[in-house]
């Protein structure tokens, strides 16, 4: 060992970091555990960790060292199967409205179904209550629906401009039906 706890190398007598397992020089293999030190450098604060190789202070996230590419997790190999499909906790999303069932229970999402413009802000205003519903009637342009603040109608037929209201947008709202 040399001066301040570094190794040098029996073969080219180069200095090497206290935690070196081999030459940074020629490469050549220190035996493990001989002369190793067991507690952390004095330069290695919680959480990071020193290179074995170059004994340079790692980050404590680092899959290699950015000094000398010493590697301290071997990369996991990557898998062939498709990826599991989530489970649905018994919600799911309504593609084809009209065949939602009388007595389905449903919930429109926030943000969705009719709107108008604000002058002041410009920003859309949804007149669609989002919450829970359940299906009372299927009409040829929505649903006929029951909530907690009474009866409604929810549209779901095409984008359009309302025929009484020229500034209320008519959007379908969207659905997620409980199962």
């Amino acid at each position: 060992m040399g001066s301040r706890g570094l190794k040098s190398c029996p073969k080219c007598e180069t200095k090497n970091g206290p935690r070196a397992f081999k030459c940074k020089k020629c490469g050549h293999d220190f035996k493990p555990g001989s002369s190793r030190k067991t507690t952390e450098p004095v330069g290695v604060r919680r959480g990071q960790k020193p290179c074995p190789q170059c004994d340079k202070t790692c980050g404590p996230r680092s899959y290699a060292c950015p000094y000398c590419q010493f590697k301290f997790v071997e990369a996991k190999p990557k898998a062939t199967t498709e990826p599991k499909k989530k489970k649905r906790r018994g919600k799911i999303p309504v593609k084809d409205w009209q065949s939602i069932k009388v007595g389905s229970r449903i919930k429109v999402l926030k943000g969705s179904g009719d709107y108008y413009i604000s002058k002041e802000s410009g920003e859309k205003v949804y007149m669609q209550d989002a919450g829970i519903y359940y299906v009372e009637g299927v009409n040829t342009d929505g649903l006929v629906v029951r909530g907690k603040n009474g009866h409604g109608f929810i549209y779901m037929g095409e984008p359009t401009m309302s025929s009484t209201l020229r500034s209320i947008h008519k959007e379908p709202a969207k659905l997620v039906l409980f199962v």
